[in-house]
């Protein structure tokens, strides 16, 4: 027993030595975050990045082994980073979470840090209207379905630069258990989608009378386009013009020849193309699974 104490005792020393070079190596990466926001001055509004944020997050799951969970891995990492961008910028998150509704809020906190400033709001619009108005970094709404009723996304479809834009899908790495509720979310924020070579993108298609989303997804495909239709809604009622929802399989910029080509085959039955933004794809339970998996 007095050798098995002996060998106990020496673990938790090795581990208590592990804990501090952990926290050293945190210390150390917030010290990099903060000359790096040096270097960009003090006005610099561009420390926010999810496409960054997403390629972290790849790399550390791709390279980890050993019987950590993966999605505990995840959460760690997204609450370093939530923590750090709090001291690079202001940052805060608004949450669509009406009464007896907590499941969005969870997905929020998940993905942004558990104190991180997080403000419930009743409705969506509520939502895009503090993340338009400064009022917060972020904003956090249910992913649209086709059946919706009122839904969100026709807000984003403006010119104006302020205008919110799509930048992540939740939950990344599956919601913790007893939370989220099994929903799935959009954040949106004033940042540019960036491409993270596995991506996907959210555009509405404007056409100048309704058509059917075989017809859309006929259209896109042609102009080689692989899209999943997310939702119609008449966007002017006085010219019955119709916006259709997609989300396309792939990173899409405004000037890719596919959205040209998309325009010119339909020969005046589109009217026009326009981004949304759109996120870097979650990771499947595949790629949670596996050596450090659940």
């Amino acid at each position: 027993m007095a050798k098995a104490s002996q060998s106990l005792e020496k673990l938790r020393k090795q581990i208590d030595q592990v804990d501090d070079a952990i926290h050293d190596l945190l210390m150390q990466r917030t010290a990099l975050a903060q000359k790096v926001r040096g270097l960009k001055g003090d006005g610099a509004t561009d420390y926010f990045r999810p496409g960054r944020e997403a390629l972290i997050l790849r790399r550390l799951i791709q390279r980890h082994h050993g019987a950590f969970h993966k999605p505990a891995l995840v959460r760690i990492w997204r609450e370093i980073m939530g923590a750090v961008l709090r001291l690079e910028g202001p940052f805060s998150v608004a949450v669509y979470s009406p009464e007896n509704m907590r499941g969005y809020w969870d997905l929020a906190r998940d993905q942004y840090g558990t104190y991180t400033p997080i403000a419930g709001y009743a409705s969506p619009g509520q939502v895009i209207r503090a993340v338009r108005e400064e009022t917060a970094t972020v904003g956090v709404l249910p992913l649209p379905q086709e059946d919706d009723a009122e839904p969100w996304w026709p807000y984003l479809v403006s010119d104006d630069v302020n205008t919110p834009v799509i930048t992540a899908r939740l939950p990344i790495a599956g919601a913790a258990a007893g939370q989220g509720d099994g929903l799935d979310a959009l954040a949106i924020a004033r940042v540019a989608q960036e491409r993270t070579g596995d991506d996907r993108s959210i555009w509405v298609v404007e056409t100048p009378e309704r058509i059917s989303r075989a017809s859309v997804l006929e259209r896109l495909g042609a102009a080689g386009l692989d899209a999943a239709f997310l939702g119609a809604w008449r966007g002017d009622q006085e010219t019955g013009r119709w916006w259709h929802l997609v989300e396309i399989a792939d990173y899409v910029a405004a000037d890719d020849p596919r959205i040209a080509r998309l325009v010119e085959q339909a020969g005046g039955a589109v009217n026009r193309v326009l981004p949304l933004g759109g996120y870097a794809v979650p990771f499947s339970p595949a790629e949670l699974n596996g050596p450090g998996g659940n």
